[in-house]
């Protein structure tokens, strides 16, 4: 059996190739021998998997920075810290950056002291302090201003106009002040006129706050406050709205007062007859132009008196036009009252030769009283 066994797996030399080849092809293995080796293997993974989440980490010693970074953090706080100091502690203010205005030093109350600004007669000046606010005087603008440190400054307007713009988060306080009121602000664009016996306060962005006469009124953006500096008057302030941002010149905001607030056209006129900041002659032209707007024929007449008072050092036909005006108003205003008559009476005396003699002629035929005095 043995032999034969031998004789039945053994090679010669001489057997064909194709049989050498069929005799080296591996055997193939059942499925279930397959499938057990692969869950062997399997499991085996799972095994060396379980004992290396099991063993505990080494810490890792912590990581020492270089003695650099903390070189870089000191220096950042010491940094930190004195600029913060630079904020609080009182310093040297910058200097301020004036145009087209003349400076006075002028010593104040205790340790006080003020610095007196004046704009020329023919054109605007303007004064700031870079980076916190800016303001432009017009012509013939007076003010004081103190600053006690750069985050406070107080300025009194004597006379004229200024258009103030306090840049917000800069200032801790920026007070206006005018006779016995005072106008506080910390961010705002506004405006602070004064008159001989008036300030207009106008705001056009931010909001504002009038102090005085034992009231306060804040405005906001696009309002504004008339405020009597005459103690006796009993209506002391009003508040009115303002012209869009576009009508900024005069004869604009006159057009718009006209069509949109009457009730303000006459203060607004009458203010505009004590402006010094446009020339006479120019005052009375436009006041001229726009008296047939107020509603009322008293406060025509008063108005009219008062433009012939300022009209006197000027030319011939602004008097004479002014007072026919004004003795015309009174007619319409009290009829044929006494002083109406005188006001006409004056007018042919003055202007014998005017373009209104006739008319006033007329007037002094028909009225029943025939005045014996003349205007004073």
């Amino acid at each position: 059996m043995k032999s034969e066994k031998k004789q039945q797996f053994s090679l010669s030399p001489n057997d064909h190739p194709s049989e050498v080849s069929a005799f080296l092809e591996p055997v193939p293995l059942e499925e279930e021998r397959t499938e057990a080796i692969v869950q062997e293997v399997e499991a085996s993974l799972r095994l060396q998997l379980r004992k290396q989440l099991s063993q505990p980490r080494e810490a890792k010693p912590p990581a020492r920075r270089s003695p650099f970074w903390y070189w870089m953090w000191g220096g950042g706080f010491s940094v930190a810290c004195a600029g913060l100091l630079l904020l609080l502690w009182p310093s040297s203010m910058a200097p301020l950056q004036v145009r087209d205005l003349s400076v006075q030093h002028v010593p104040g109350a205790g340790h006080t002291k003020f610095s007196s600004f004046q704009a020329p007669a023919e054109r605007a000046g303007s004064l700031q302090s870079v980076g916190k606010w800016k303001l432009s005087a017009s012509a013939q603008t007076r003010m004081l201003l103190h600053r006690k440190d750069a985050s406070h400054v107080s300025l009194k307007l004597q006379k004229g106009r200024t258009d103030i713009h306090v840049i917000p988060g800069k200032m801790r306080a920026f007070v206006v002040e005018c006779e016995d009121y005072r106008v506080v602000v910390k961010g705002t664009i506004f405006s602070v006129e004064r008159g001989p016996t008036w300030m207009r306060v106008e705001v056009q962005r931010g909001k504002v706050q009038v102090q005085g006469a034992g009231e306060a009124v804040l405005l906001e953006k696009g309002q504004g406050v008339r405020v009597s500096l005459e103690k006796e008057t009993k209506k002391s302030a009003f508040r009115y709205r303002l012209p869009p941002s576009a009508l900024k010149g005069t004869k604009e905001r006159l057009l718009w007062l006209k069509q949109h607030d009457p009730k303000q056209l006459f203060w607004f006129l009458w203010d505009l007859s004590e402006n010094e900041r446009l020339s006479p002659k120019l005052r009375i032209k436009l006041l001229l132009q726009r008296i047939d707007d107020l509603q009322s024929e008293q406060k025509k007449y008063m108005f009219l008196l008062k433009l012939y008072r300022s009209s006197l050092p000027f030319g011939k036909d602004h008097r004479a036009n002014t007072l026919f005006e004004a003795a015309n108003s009174c007619r319409k205003w009290r009829g044929f009252h006494a002083g109406c008559m005188r006001l006409f009476q004056e007018y042919l005396k003055r202007y014998p030769d005017g373009a209104f003699v006739l008319p006033a002629r007329s007037w002094l035929r028909m009225s029943p009283v025939h005045p014996k005095d003349s205007l004073p």
